[in-house]
């Protein structure tokens, strides 16, 4: 227990010194006391609205605030042949006619003959499509170093000792590639029904 220190140790400071003491004076500060200024403005708005007043009365005595003759309105027929001054009144609502807003036979005829038109044509892009497609996938998947090593290290009688294709190797692939195509084509035509 080295690493410790004893209370005994440590330093202590004297005690003879006096205490601090506080001490605090108060100021008597004066607030100004809004409500007497707001009673003041409230005075001032009163005055303000009582000589507004007494000039509006004033200049309705003297007939400054009646209509010359020319704006007051003499016809009144558009308030009497007015259909909605009625108490019971009921607006005319027009019906549509909804029956003619459906579609008839000779429209549904003729959308699906545009949607028939449509698919065929997407059709013919894909059958022009497809043969040269397919031709071309199956001749790189063959000629791919992948495909020819595997052939070689399975059929070696295929080759020729500098790693050729033989004519039997060339036919057997021949064989093999026409194979391939007719599988894929029967097989996308099986689908496609």
């Amino acid at each position: 227990m080295t690493d410790t220190t004893s209370l005994a140790d440590l330093p202590t400071v004297p005690i003879e010194a006096d205490p601090v003491q506080l001490k605090t004076t108060e100021k008597n500060v004066k607030i100004d006391n809004p409500s007497e200024q707001l009673k003041q403005e409230r005075a001032m708005d009163d005055a303000n609205m009582n000589a507004l007043v007494t000039g509006i009365q004033q200049a309705s005595t003297s007939g400054a605030l009646n209509l010359p003759q020319r704006d007051v309105p003499t016809n009144e027929d558009h308030l009497v042949q007015d259909q909605q001054t009625k108490a019971n009144f009921i607006p005319q609502q027009q019906i549509p006619d909804y029956i003619r807003q459906n579609e008839t036979t000779d429209d549904l005829v003729r959308q699906h003959a545009e949607k028939q038109q449509a698919i065929n044509n997407g059709d013919d892009i894909f059958d022009k499509l497809q043969t040269p497609i397919i031709l071309a996938l199956i001749y790189l998947v063959f000629h791919t170093p992948a495909f020819r090593n595997f052939i070689f290290l399975k059929l070696p009688v295929l080759f020729t000792k500098d790693g050729h294709m033989n004519t039997s190797g060339s036919l057997l692939m021949s064989i093999t590639f026409a194979l391939t195509y007719m599988g894929i084509m029967y097989s996308l035509e099986y689908l496609s029904v």
